[in-house]
């Protein structure tokens, strides 16, 4: 079985449930807010121990919904253990050297084969993608000649990509600075 009936409907009252326990939070800190404003400083002193009650419950609830997550996907993943993305401007070096030695211009097929095994080692991603579903290095050189034909390092002629002579300045001052 790969999804256990009713875990979203579990997953969404957990999440309200967090969320309603952050507002009460929320409300109990303005509340004794204002009672200091006012001067009441006994009233305010009096909520602190239910306000860190109501702090430590938040936890419980939080590692509750995040032992949910466990349960439901059956790996750590689901924790938060997550790798950091990488940022889209970290395939610009690479992309746009993969058009100067394509000669300048390039379909994006060819810029992809062309770039392939630096941007591989760049994302981490290796090569059996067994589920037939796009590696995820394909779509970030994809955004990044979006991402620089809107800085104005290549443009685009129906499908060929031509790099630019800002293009061609920017992967030439990061080579004098050394490989990425």
């Amino acid at each position: 079985m790969k999804r256990i009936p009713g875990a979203r409907e579990v997953e969404r009252s957990l999440k309200s449930t967090l969320s309603e326990v952050r507002s009460a939070i929320k409300q109990i800190n303005e509340y004794a807010g204002k009672m200091l404003a006012k001067g009441d400083y006994s009233g305010a002193e009096q909520l602190i121990p239910k306000a860190r009650e109501v702090e430590v419950f938040e936890k419980e609830v939080e590692a509750v919904y995040k032992r949910w997550r466990k349960i439901q996907s059956g790996s750590d993943e689901a924790v938060g253990v997550r790798e950091k993305p990488i940022p889209l401007w970290k395939y610009y070096v690479p992309t746009l050297r993969s058009l100067i030695s394509l000669g300048g211009s390039a379909r994006r097929e060819t810029i992809e084969k062309q770039v392939e095994p630096l941007v591989r080692e760049l994302s981490g991603e290796n090569d059996s993608n067994s589920s037939g579903a796009p590696h995820k290095w394909k779509a970030m050189v994809k955004r990044s000649l979006r991402a620089m034909e809107k800085e104005g390092f290549v443009q685009r002629d129906k499908k060929e990509w031509r790099i630019t002579s800002s293009g061609r300045k920017a992967a030439e001052a990061k080579l004098k600075e050394g490989p990425q």
